[in-house]
């Protein structure tokens, strides 16, 4: 089975299983996460692994940059550089990018932690370079692998093992 966006099941539970990890890493170094939605999604239809906890912060979007959230710009400037996984939706990378770079913030796409169909079909690495080229803000993409040995916690950031005792 391959659906419209060119990605089998495989590829997309490969995609999920990095999200996890992402997630279940940026828990481990204390770093904030947030949810966005849809204007008007009426949940919880969460992917095992993927819901939100009480200290996570929730957005409704009304477009497909999280920046359409008319509260997500300022805490998004609090955090300092976002790091960006998931499901954004058709076209989401690219409008995320874009008004990263309006507003002034650093940001980091996981590759294999996004599903995006528009933003793979054009190929959003030389345009995050275009981008990264006319701003000095850090616009990068890399793998979860790469993310993780950057911001090593000292625990696990794998969420099928435990830490050593």
């Amino acid at each position: 089975f391959k659906g419209r966006n060119g990605l089998n099941r495989n590829n997309i539970a490969g995609i999920v299983a990095n999200c996890r990890k992402a997630v279940h890493h940026a828990r481990a170094i204390g770093m904030p996460i947030a949810f966005v939605h849809d204007d008007g999604y009426r949940g919880p239809h969460w992917i095992a692994g993927l819901a939100p906890e009480r200290s996570d912060m929730m957005f409704a979007r009304t477009a497909k940059s999280c920046y359409a959230n008319a509260y997500f710009p300022e805490i998004a400037a609090e955090a300092g550089a976002l790091v960006l996984a998931g499901f954004p939706g058709d076209g989401g990378v690219l409008a995320i990018a874009v008004d990263a770079v309006r507003a002034g913030q650093a940001i980091t796409f996981l590759q294999d932690a996004l599903l995006d169909a528009a933003s793979r079909r054009i190929l959003i690495e030389p345009v995050l370079a275009t981008l990264a080229a006319h701003t000095p803000l850090s616009i990068a993409a890399c793998g979860t692998h790469r993310w993780f040995q950057a911001y090593a916690p000292a625990v696990s950031t794998d969420p099928l093992k435990t830490p050593a005792a």
